[in-house]
């Protein structure tokens, strides 16, 4: 976008956000900066060129119900459990140039797959 061009994002997905790579824009009154993410409600948003600048909309419907424990998510409870038991088992490839040290599964509060995305 050029210095000073708006343009809308309309509000027929349920789902919405806007993300700015470089430049400066605003987002219903609010500011972004490259590499930030505005979330947007429902109806349409103007998005404002404060800088020349790259953005990128996205959206869509929603997935459905997510259920998230530490960093798994899934739609489904047993995927969750199951990815937990493979965690402590060791059966989860780590990172190349970052398997040095391993984190274990936090105990305790909500170990459960019961937490809502």
């Amino acid at each position: 976008m050029i210095t000073g061009a708006s343009r809308g994002v309309q509000g027929e997905h349920a789902e919405r956000a806007v993300y700015l790579t470089d430049g400066a824009i605003e987002v219903a009154g609010q500011a972004l900066m490259p590499g930030q993410m505005a979330v947007v409600g429902k109806g349409d948003v103007c998005v404002t060129a404060l800088a020349p600048s790259t953005v990128m909309a996205l959206g869509g419907e929603a997935v459905g119900e997510r259920f998230i424990f530490w960093n798994f998510e899934s739609s489904s409870k047993t995927r969750v459990q199951q990815a937990k038991e493979d965690w402590k088992q060791g059966r989860m490839k780590l990172p190349d140039g970052d398997h040095a040290e391993f984190t274990p599964l936090p105990e305790g509060r909500n170990n459960g797959a019961g937490g809502r995305a």
